[in-house]
């Protein structure tokens, strides 16, 4: 879902998004910073100015560290991507909150929270908005499918 969140906790979710990108813009820093190094050492080798230990021990200790950061970004990324969804069912459930199925399922409340419908042979595959899948059986549909 592409709803803008409102009420009381849009601040707070607005607030973590920009942290979370503050973040991953520190880490791209110090990314940038240590391949730099990298590199400098390898014109340094290459010259013959770092002999060959002390230019494979640097560079094994600047990968290990430019290896934990790439981690460290990728965990951050998957932490907010967890969080948008974790936003999107909480807006779905608002939506559905209160409603009493038996008498207030319509087609504009399908099209709000439903992005497709799949068919099976004995069951119906709802697929929402955030990307929740639910199927549901169909009794006896086997043998109809069959004929």
């Amino acid at each position: 879902m592409n709803t803008p969140v409102k009420g009381p906790n849009a601040a707070p979710r607005q607030s973590k998004a920009n942290g979370t990108q503050q973040k991953v813009y520190q880490i791209d820093q110090q990314v940038a910073s240590l391949t730099e190094q990298c590199h400098a050492l390898a014109r340094l080798h290459m010259k013959g100015i770092l002999a060959s230990a002390a230019f494979t021990a640097q560079t094994v200790k600047l990968n290990g560290q430019l290896t934990g950061l790439r981690n460290e970004r990728r965990a951050t990324l998957r932490m907010n991507d967890n969080d948008d969804q974790l936003n999107e069912l909480r807006a779905l459930n608002d939506r559905l909150t209160g409603l009493n199925f038996q008498d207030e399922l319509n087609g504009e409340l399908l099209r709000d929270v439903v992005q497709s419908i799949v068919p099976g042979p004995a069951e119906l595959c709802f697929t929402l908005l955030d990307g929740l899948a639910l199927t549901e059986a169909l009794p006896n549909m086997e043998r109809r499918w069959k004929r």
